[in-house]
C-alpha cells in the first residue's frame, strides 16, 4: 500500500456530517459574496467608486456573525443529533478554511484581503473556543 488514497480507502469511517455541513455553509457564502460582487460592479461600471463595498461587508459581517458566542435553534424537528445549538471549534475552522481557500483563489485584492480577514477572525474565534 504505497498509494495514500488506498490508505484513506480503508478507513470506513464517514466525514462528520457538521463538517460538511458548515463547508457547504461557506460555499454558499463565497457564491453570495461573489454575486454580490458581480451585480455591483455590473451596476457601477465606470463610476469612481470601488464597487465591491457590498460584497465585503457582507463577508465581513458573516465572519463577525459566526464568530460570535450565539446559540443557534433548529425551527422545525427533529434537531439533528450532530449539531449543537452552539458552534464548535471545528465548526469555525472549517469556515475558516473556506474562506482562506476563496482567498487563495481570487485576484481581487479587496475581496482577497476581505475573506482573509473573516477567516482570521474565525480561526481565532475557535481557539478561543477550544481554550474553553
Amino acid at each position: 500500500m504505497n498509494n495514500t488514497l488506498e490508505k484513506v480507502a480503508l478507513n470506513t469511517q464517514p466525514i462528520p456530517p457538521g463538517v460538511t455541513f458548515f463547508s457547504d455553509v461557506a460555499k454558499a457564502a463565497i457564491a453570495r459574496a461573489w454575486t454580490l460582487y458581480e451585480v455591483q460592479t455590473g451596476l457601477t461600471k465606470g463610476a469612481d467608486n470601488d464597487g465591491d463595498w457590498l460584497s465585503v461587508n457582507f463577508i465581513h459581517s458573516l465572519g463577525d456573525n459566526l464568530s460570535m458566542q450565539l446559540v443557534y435553534r433548529f425551527i422545525h424537528p427533529p434537531h439533528p443529533n450532530w449539531f449543537g445549538q452552539e458552534l464548535q471549534a471545528i465548526d469555525l475552522l472549517t469556515v475558516s478554511a473556506e474562506f482562506k481557500a476563496a482567498a487563495a483563489a481570487t485576484g481581487v485584492p479587496s475581496m482577497r484581503d476581505a475573506f482573509r480577514e473573516a477567516a482570521q477572525r474565525l480561526q481565532q474565534r475557535a481557539m478561543q473556543r477550544n481554550a474553553e
